[in-house]
């Protein structure tokens, strides 16, 4: 298929990781300060077993917390929406054919992730995962534009 731009392709996988693990890298520091801080507060060493502990919980509670999953909700969202942009913007012949191959692979990765032990709400989970394809395949229409 002479449309599929493997170059457009791996743009928007890699521009999905680099976002989604950058974002969630900076959020993840953040949460890991603030327990931390009161880990200290509390007088714990913040690298000791119950400061993990503290960590687990206080990330168990927040999870729960429907502002964290509609937070988690936007970032996969707009993760999705810009790598389908940027495929699209790198394919310009076909957009949207190439941001539904990166769709579909944020979509299997979601759905092997779900399947996975996690923290994260199933719910978000589910969400994040049946969002994926629409939202990369409005990025690409948009960009296309």
């Amino acid at each position: 298929m002479e449309q599929l731009s493997f170059l457009a392709i791996c743009a928007g996988i890699v521009s999905a990781v680099a976002i989604g693990g950058g974002a969630g890298a900076i959020l993840g520091l953040g949460f890991a300060v603030d327990v931390s801080r009161e880990a200290e507060r509390q007088g714990m060493d913040p690298m000791d077993e119950e400061a993990n502990r503290l960590f687990d919980e206080a990330f168990e509670a927040a999870s729960q917390e429907r502002g964290f999953v509609l937070q988690m909700l936007v970032l996969s969202l707009a993760t999705s929406l810009i790598s389908g942009g940027v495929t699209g913007w790198l394919a310009p012949a076909a957009p949207l054919l190439n941001a539904a191959v990166v769709g579909t692979v944020g979509t299997a990765v979601g759905l092997l992730s779900a399947r996975a032990p996690s923290r994260m709400p199933r719910g978000l989970l589910v969400a994040g995962t049946l969002s994926t394809l629409p939202a990369t395949l409005l990025g690409a229409w948009l960009a296309a534009g």
